[in-house]
Parts: C-alpha cells; sequence; structure tokens
C-alpha cells in the first residue's frame, strides 16, 4: 500500500457488497442488538423523545424548530412513520436504529476498501461491529445509528469523490445529499461534513480541477440545509462559550476518550478495561505517528471531530456515534499498513520486530479492555452509565400493583423512563382486554403497544386524569392541585430517580408532602458505586447513591379541614 489508495486512485473494489464475512458480522450484531433491545431499559433519552415521535409529523417538526429537543428532523420524521406501523414498544421503538447501524457497517466496510483496501474495511467493519459503544447506542432509539450510517456513506462517497473520476456529476450529487442528510441528523453534523469536505477539497487541489467537485457539492450541502439554518444558529448558541474553562474541556476530551475505546461498559473501578484500553491509544498514536502519510485523510476527520467536540463541550459518550465509524477505519488502517509495511520494506530486523511489537501490543490491549468490557456485561457491574439497568419496568408494575390494593393511591413520577414504562403498562392493559387469551398474535400486538394507546396514558398523567387509567400515575405539576386540605390522596407514592429530583415542581410537592402527609415506607432501587466520581466529573448534575427511590406517603389524620 502506498499513500493511501484515495491519491493513487488503485482503492480494491470487489464485487460483492455483502461478502460471507459482512454476512456473518451482520448476522451476529444483529442478534445481539435484538436481543439487548428487548432486554435492557428504554432510558430517559429515549422515552423523552418518544413523546415527539408519537406526535402528528408537521406538530413534531414545528417543535424541533423551535427547540423542545436540541436535534435536527431528519430521524424524528422516520422514525415517525416507522413507529405507526411497530407501535412504541422496546423492540418496535428501536428496531429502526438496528437496521441503521448494520447498514453502516456496510458503508464501512465500503468506505475502508474505498480508502484503502479490502482488508482495511473488513477489520474497520469487525471493529465497529464489537465496539462497546455501539454495542448499546447502536440499538438505541435515538438519532446515534442514523448518524453512524451517514457518515460512513458521506466517508465512502468522499474517497470515491477524490480518487476515481471525480468530475462525474452523479458523483457530486450524491456527495451534496449525504452532507446535508448528516447535517439533519445531528447539530454536530456541520463539523463532521466540514472536515470531509476539507479532506476533499486538498486532494482535489492536486488535481487539474480537481477542487470543482467539492466546491460543487459543498454549494447543493449548503442549499439543502439552509431551510434549517435559524434552529441550528439557535441551538448553536445554546452551547455556551467555547472552551471558557479548561477543566471543562479536560473532562469532555477524558470522557469522550473513554467512550470512544470502552463505551459506558468501563467505570473509574473497572481498570481491567481502561487501563488497557488507554495503553491501547498509546500504541495507536504511536503508529499514527510513523504512518501519518497514508493515514492523514482519516485522521484529520477523526481527530478534527475529537478536537471539535472537546472545544465545544459536546462530546458527551452518547454523542461519541457520530465519528467512532472513522475512529475505527483510522485505527484498522494504522494496523493493516504496519503489517503490509513492515513486511515489504528492507529494514533492519530490529526495527520491524519493534514496529511489529507496537502494533500487536496496541492489538492485545484492545482485546483485553474490550474482552473486561464483556465481563461488565455479563456481570452487570462497573458500567460508568447505568441508564440501561435502571429497573423502571419492574419499579413501575410493583408500584401499580401496590396503588390498585390501596385504592385511592395516585403515583407520581417525572423520569421519562418511568412515564414510558407505566403508559406502557396502560395501553398493554387495553389491548389485552381487546386481545382474546387464546389469538395466536396477543404476544406481538401486546409487544408492539398501539401508539394511539400510549399517547392517551401519557397525556392523561399531564392532565391529572392518570389515576382513572387504573392508575397511570401522575406529574409532580399534575398531582399538586389534588394535594390539598379537602380532595388530597389518602396515600401517595413518588418515583424520584437520579437527575429528576431537583426541580420546582418536585421542590413544590415535597413541601405539601412534609406538610400533610408521613412518609410510612421507601424502597431503594440500583445502587451506584460511582456517584461520587460523577459528582467530581460533572458537578453541574448531582447524581445520587440510589438511582430510583420509591415513597409511600400516607395522608395524616388531620380531621376535617377548611380551605
Amino acid at each position: 500500500m502506498a499513500n493511501g489508495a484515495v491519491v493513487s486512485g488503485n482503492a480494491i473494489i470487489s464485487s460483492k457488497v455483502i461478502d460471507r464475512w459482512t454476512l456473518a458480522t451482520l448476522v451476529g450484531a444483529g442478534a445481539f442488538m435484538f436481543w439487548g433491545a428487548g432486554r435492557y431499559t428504554v432510558f430517559d433519552d429515549e422515552a423523552f423523545s418518544c413523546h415527539r415521535y408519537v406526535m402528528p409529523v408537521g406538530e413534531m417538526v414545528a417543535a424541533l424548530w423551535n427547540g423542545v429537543e436540541p436535534d435536527p428532523p431528519l430521524y424524528y420524521v422516520l422514525i415517525n412513520g416507522w413507529v405507526r406501523v411497530f407501535g412504541v414498544g422496546p423492540l418496535g421503538l428501536r428496531s429502526l436504529s438496528i437496521l441503521f447501524f448494520l447498514a453502516g457497517l456496510v458503508f464501512i466496510r465500503l468506505a475502508g476498501q474505498a480508502w484503502f483496501d479490502r482488508r482495511t474495511g473488513l477489520i474497520a467493519m469487525l471493529l465497529c461491529a464489537l465496539h462497546p459503544a455501539h454495542l448499546f447506542f447502536g440499538f438505541a432509539a435515538r438519532w446515534y445509528s442514523l448518524m453512524f450510517l451517514l457518515v460512513a456513506v458521506l466517508l465512502w462517497l468522499t474517497a470515491r469523490l477524490s480518487a476515481v473520476d471525480p468530475g462525474r456529476r452523479g458523483r457530486m450529487v450524491a456527495w451534496g445529499l449525504a452532507a446535508a442528510s448528516v447535517c439533519y441528523s445531528n447539530y454536530f453534523g456541520p463539523a463532521v461534513v466540514g472536515l470531509m469536505w476539507l479532506v476533499g477539497m486538498i486532494l482535489g487541489s492536486r488535481r487539474r480541477h480537481g477542487i470543482r467537485p467539492w466546491i460543487g457539492g459543498g454549494m447543493i450541502a449548503l442549499a439543502l440545509f439552509s431551510p434549517w439554518t435559524v434552529p441550528f444558529i439557535l441551538q448553536a448558541g445554546r452551547f455556551g462559550e467555547l472552551g471558557s474553562s479548561w477543566g471543562t474541556c479536560v473532562a469532555t476530551a477524558a470522557r469522550t476518550s473513554l467512550a470512544l475505546t470502552t463505551g459506558n461498559l468501563a467505570s473509574v473501578d473497572a481498570w481491567w478495561a481502561w487501563g488497557p484500553a488507554g495503553l491501547f491509544a498509546v500504541g495507536l498514536m504511536i503508529l499514527l505517528v510513523l504512518h501519518w502519510r497514508v493515514a492523514w485523510p482519516i485522521t484529520v476527520v477523526t481527530l478534527g471531530c475529537f478536537a471539535a467536540g472537546v472545544v465545544s463541550r459536546t462530546m458527551i459518550d452518547k454523542y461519541v456515534m457520530t465519528f467512532s465509524g472513522p475512529a475505527c477505519l483510522l485505527a484498522a488502517a494504522l494496523w493493516n499498513c504496519q503489517w503490509r509495511i513492515a513486511n515489504s520494506e528492507r529494514r533492519a530486523a530490529a526495527r520491524r520486530m519493534i514496529r511489529h511489537g507496537i502494533a500487536l501490543m496496541a492489538l492485545a490491549c484492545l482485546i483485553v479492555g474490550w474482552v473486561g468490557c464483556g465481563v461488565n456485561v455479563v456481570t452487570q457491574r462497573y458500567w460508568s452509565s447505568l441508564r440501561w439497568l435502571d429497573p423502571f419496568e419492574d419499579v413501575m408494575t410493583r408500584a401499580r400493583a401496590e396503588a390498585r390494593r390501596e385504592g385511592a393511591a395516585v403515583i407520581v413520577m417525572s423520569h421519562p423512563a418511568a412515564r414510558y414504562y407505566l403508559a406502557r403498562a396502560v395501553a398493554n392493559d387495553k389491548t389485552r382486554r381487546a386481545v382474546p387469551p387464546n389469538n395466536r398474535t396477543s404476544w406481538w400486538k401486546r409487544e408492539r403497544t398501539v401508539l394511539a394507546d400510549w399517547r392517551s396514558a401519557v397525556e392523561c398523567q399531564e392532565d391529572g386524569t392518570g389515576p382513572q387509567a387504573g392508575p397511570g400515575g401522575m406529574t409532580p405539576a399534575a398531582v399538586l392541585g389534588l394535594v390539598d386540605r379537602q380532595a388530597a390522596p389518602r396515600v401517595i407514592m413518588t418515583v424520584q430517580t437520579a437527575g429528576f429530583v431537583a426541580l420546582p415542581d418536585w421542590e413544590s410537592l415535597q413541601s405539601a408532602l412534609d406538610e400533610r402527609y408521613v412518609l410510612t415506607n421507601e424502597q431503594r432501587h440500583l445502587e451506584d458505586p460511582a456517584a461520587a466520581w460523577k459528582d467530581r466529573l460533572d458537578p453541574n448534575v448531582r447524581h445520587p447513591r440510589w438511582r430510583i427511590v420509591v415513597r409511600r406517603w400516607e395522608l395524616r389524620n388531620l380531621g376535617v379541614f377548611e380551605k
């Protein structure tokens, strides 16, 4: 391999888009993700966004324009149609993301093949399929997998437009469409697109008329994204000052590095995972210094995204799939480059052994680190983020059963996942009553969770009619109107959760409960041993020791009250 296939224009292209290695990788990754999608908790961001997914599409796009969520509309529009067919159950909600991720694996392989060679593409695809961050964020019902797919497509098209017949208008238009799609998937998209455009311009400048396709592709992308520039500018202004504190930049860099190597599967105590991953990163940087001439285009994209995310303080673990694909391709290219060049060059045996040793050390450390992440998955311990393990479904099922026994009890919660699972229980009860017990399709009907029933249950939580759903629960703002001296419920069950306690509605409700109710029981669920460390890394958010706390409050015996 000379200076990279994109420079020489001699990429090795396979006639098969789906070969046996790709098929095996897709089957393995897909099997885990479909299993995980039904096994692990629908976490807060997924549940919160689900309120948007079920809106009429025009109302939903208008809400995104006004900043109800810090995301552009492409994924929301796609999943809006998807859930109308497959429902809002965990599998129905997440299956679209799984399909996007599997397609992204194919395009990562094609991108590696177009930039370098077939083996590099296969290695990059395998790294992406096994990446700890991808194993969980890949099936999340958010834009992550769509961004992963579109960045892979753009990476492939960048190589195609640079290497082979760059003057063809079709490829220029395709690049512009893909670039605009990336920008419509996440507001970090313009940074990714800008870096790839910069790489293309540098490569094009080496050829006569080589920059024309990039000027045209850039103009197409700008024209297509221009209708959404106002929300983009407004969201960009909410990120605060760039790099206002070196401490926050260092913390962001640390979190991003950890997410790029171990995902959320290595807490501060899991040295057996992040320790080898850190050594892998050191080895990879050494290989990058040795072979930067070959890998510089992918390096510009990967390190450029890393730097932009750190300086803007926006690159947290959930957003790492915006550029984790190029990062995996960079690692694959450096390994493959070392193996091929070291075997072909006539250099001193000692020098070859040292370079081979660095490459093998980096590979061995990555394997050890990811095996450690696998141990954490199996044991369900030492995760840096516990959002997938929050037992919301079980907690809300128990709370609902106890509220039924109490008769007039009210469940109060604000966490999006708690509201999601409680509304799903209400909707599924309605489905069970409508479907005969011996109906063979009852499992599917229950799993898909009828969209209209779920949305109705969520709305009941907000307008104060939740208990009428048998019981469906209420938000703190809705229950405040009931907690008075005449119509107060006899029993109130509060479900308080990490990140959703220090809110004005909860503070007002807590004051009313302290005055008129007695705490009779408290149950704690899912301890977070790393809570103190998280408070140090992110002092703006309090991380309680227990993820979920359910309290039972009983009305004081105050007799007859006056208004």
